[in-house]
């Protein structure tokens, strides 16, 4: 049996030879490129998604760092506006420094010192103290708590010129952030002052002159110079300013 093999069948055998090696090296070559560049894609899309998921986690480790050096700089300027915890003997010395240095008669001075931490609560028309209303048991509670304030109380009588007492309390309204006046009570008062008049040397009586007040004399006829020129005391009411003052010193544990 013989076979005829036409030109057109050749073309078509050469089409199907053609697309049977196009087929298979789609199956072998494109097809296998193709899933794995897929697969590379699916990488590469994953790298970049924790990529830039380590990149939030670093910029908010670089957050938190900058609010931890920004907490720790306004620790710090809240730490050095209170005093240090000291004893009743360095507080009572300050207080005494104060009101010397203003001129200040110190009657009475009471120093009551604190045996446990203090709960401070923020001014209300602060903008922390509208937070803390807003959000309560917030952080500025814990902030207090790492503080650990102590509240030194303060009562103290003083007596001086009206311009001192306003200057004393300006000056600690003014100028100690730590100290708070919790009360204060200005009086004028009156207190007995016992004066001595002024003493003058008695006149000289030349000899041979006569003594006109016959009171002036003693037995013996002469004059007791003693009886006469002896100063008497004069009782006086004198008035002056009096300030009852509190204050609260604040101390933690620096």
């Amino acid at each position: 049996m013989n076979l005829v093999i036409t030109e057109r069948d050749k073309k078509l055998l050469g089409f199907l030879a053609a697309f049977f090696i196009v087929l298979v090296f789609f199956l072998l070559v494109f097809k296998p490129l193709g899933q794995k560049n897929s697969q590379i894609k699916r990488e590469l899309r994953a790298a970049k998604e924790l990529e830039a998921e380590f990149d939030d986690k670093a910029s908010s480790a670089q957050d938190m760092t900058y609010q931890e050096e920004q907490t720790r700089k306004q620790l710090a300027g809240v730490l050095a506006r209170f005093y240090p915890i000291q004893q009743s003997q360095g507080a009572e010395k300050m207080i005494t420094t104060l009101l010397l240095n203003h001129n200040m008669s110190i009657q009475s001075l009471t120093v009551v010192m604190p045996e446990t931490a203090s709960r401070v609560q923020w001014y209300q028309y602060s903008e922390n103290g509208r937070n803390s209303e807003i959000t309560p048991g917030d952080s500025t509670e814990e902030k207090g708590d790492m503080l650990s304030l102590y509240t030194a109380r303060v009562a103290c009588v003083v007596e001086g010129d009206d311009q001192d007492l306003w200057s004393l309390v300006d000056d600690i309204s003014d100028h100690y952030p730590a100290i708070s006046i919790t009360s204060a009570e200005w009086a004028m008062v009156e207190q007995p002052v016992v004066q001595m008049p002024q003493v003058t040397a008695p006149p000289v009586v030349e000899d041979g002159e006569e003594q006109e007040d016959d009171e002036a004399l003693d037995e013996e006829g002469e004059v007791d110079e003693e009886e006469i020129w002896a100063p008497v005391p004069v009782k006086e009411a004198v008035k002056t300013n009096r300030l009852t003052i509190s204050f609260e010193i604040y101390m933690c544990n620096q």
